[in-house]
Formats: C-alpha cells, structure tokens, sequence
C-alpha cells in the first residue's frame, strides 16, 4: 500500500526510487554482517528487476500522502 512513498519525505517517489534508497542505507550500513548484507542486497536487486504496478488511480496518491502517518502507525513499520 505505501509502496513508493519515501517515508522521509511522504512524499510518492515511485517504487524504483525507494528501492534504490534501500539498496544505498544497506551499503552504507557497517554494523550489517556481510552475509545479512549479501542477501538484503539480492533480494533488493531482484525487487528492482521486477516491474511495478501501474497506478490504476492517481488520486489515491493524494490521499494516501495526506494519510501517511496514520496509515504508518495502522499498518505498523514493517509494511514499508
């Protein structure tokens, strides 16, 4: 559901660029074991290869940017 919100921002950035995001803080985390990294790294890079969905409805963009932070605390951290 938020898929493509950078959860910095709130703002929708697309689900690519939250990928690549995710990639950069797992390279850039020096607290990771290699083999927890290696992985993270794979599973984020295949993710990056798969295509994303089209938006079917602009508007809900709109809505969930104005709903962010509720829908965070309902659906709980691990959603993003």
């Amino acid at each position: 559901m938020l898929g493509g919100f950078d959860p910095a921002t709130k703002k929708y950035v697309g689900t690519e660029a939250v990928i690549k995001a995710q990639i950069a803080q797992v390279q850039a985390d020096k607290k990771m074991p290699a083999k927890d990294k290696k992985e993270a790294l794979d599973e984020l890079n295949e993710a990056l290869k798969t295509p994303a969905p089209q938006i079917e409805n602009k508007a809900n963009i709109d809505v969930v940017s104005k709903y962010y932070d509720k829908l965070v605390a309902a659906l709980g951290d691990d959603q993003n």
